[in-house]
């Protein structure tokens, strides 16, 4: 799992289906990623994305349920998967298993869709800061924050306290883009996660996110 500090030259999105179907021009950023619509159908999914290279793959949450585990490997390789649906934060849990980057909701549009797949091309993950707060409690219940430094600690602590990027940055005395160069850190150094409570059945074997997803502006 790496995160970026850049955006990578030309990334393409393949939006699959129904998938942001009401898109406006400019609401994806055409220079860095020139979009590509597919039906929804898996075959020609599959046809398609082994001539995309790395790609950004927008799909309904219930169509990713549909492609056969043991293609995905394979299928999805250097692809950045992106589920869109009005999910709950199980839903959400378990799409991020699967391997999703990102979950969206349908209706999200204007510069946050923008921004949100401007982040995930450039190795980010898109997910609601609650979702991500319980992980990092799993994460400090297990003991299993060691090796980070004073400063990622510090930064873990204010996440984990529910602050936005802003907030942390005011607090540290430093840019908000400091503060996400921190949080790729931190999810580059969390490994699986090994769910407990209410949340066990769900976030098991779930992967470690960076925790940069902070929707204020």
């Amino acid at each position: 799992m790496v995160g970026s500090d850049s955006i990578p030259d030309k990334v393409p999105v393949v939006l699959v289906g129904d998938a942001f179907k009401q898109l406006k021009k400019g609401e994806i950023d055409p220079e860095n990623h020139p979009v590509f619509r597919c039906a929804e159908v898996l075959e020609q999914v599959e046809g398609l994305l082994p001539t995309m290279g790395s790609c950004v793959l927008v799909l309904r949450s219930g169509f990713l349920e549909s492609f056969p585990a043991s293609k995905q490997p394979q299928l999805l390789t250097g692809v950045a998967v992106v589920a869109v649906g009005d999910e709950d934060d199980e839903a959400i849990l378990r799409l991020l298993q699967k391997g999703c980057r990102g979950v969206l909701s349908p209706n999200l549009k204007g510069k946050m869709l923008r921004r949100a797949i401007t982040c995930i091309a450039a190795g980010e993950y898109w997910a609601p800061r609650r979702v991500l707060s319980t992980l990092i409690e799993q994460y400090f219940s297990e003991g299993r924050v060691s090796g980070l430094t004073v400063r990622e600690h510090a930064v873990l602590r204010l996440v984990r306290q529910g602050h936005t990027n802003r907030e942390i940055a005011d607090r540290l005395s430093v840019s908000r883009e400091t503060i996400r160069w921190y949080l790729r850190e931190l999810g580059n150094k969390m490994g699986p996660v090994r769910g407990s409570g209410e949340h066990k059945s769900t976030a098991q074997r779930s992967r470690a996110l960076p925790f940069d997803q902070d929707r204020s502006a």
